[in-house]
């Protein structure tokens, strides 16, 4: 949907349904009205993870969609460093993420 976004992608909320991927808790979602044709919805977030939230989110600064792709950045990033370095590594890329 190129309207909505979701506001706390992280691998706690990505799960496999019948061997396709789906987001879950759509407790931050927030989506288009139909009224407000031809805009991209903005608002304050109040809640997320920090550890994969974009930096505009803790600042509490207007945000759009694309703090989705920046906590979806996150999660590829501390999958690649679990394939790479392990358990121990992501364990350090939350400390470092916090």
């Amino acid at each position: 949907m190129k309207s909505s976004w979701h506001a706390d992608i992280k691998p706690e909320n990505i799960i496999l349904v019948r061997g396709k991927y789906k987001l879950a808790d759509p407790g931050f979602a927030r989506f288009k009205k139909a009224q407000d044709k031809g805009t991209v919805p903005q608002i304050r977030i109040h809640g997320g993870t920090d550890t994969y939230g974009a930096p505009e989110v803790s600042s509490e600064a207007t945000v759009h969609q694309t703090i989705d792709t920046w906590s979806l950045g996150c999660v590829f990033s501390m999958a690649a460093t679990w394939v790479i370095l392990g358990y121990s590594g992501v364990c350090q890329y939350q400390l470092v993420r916090e």
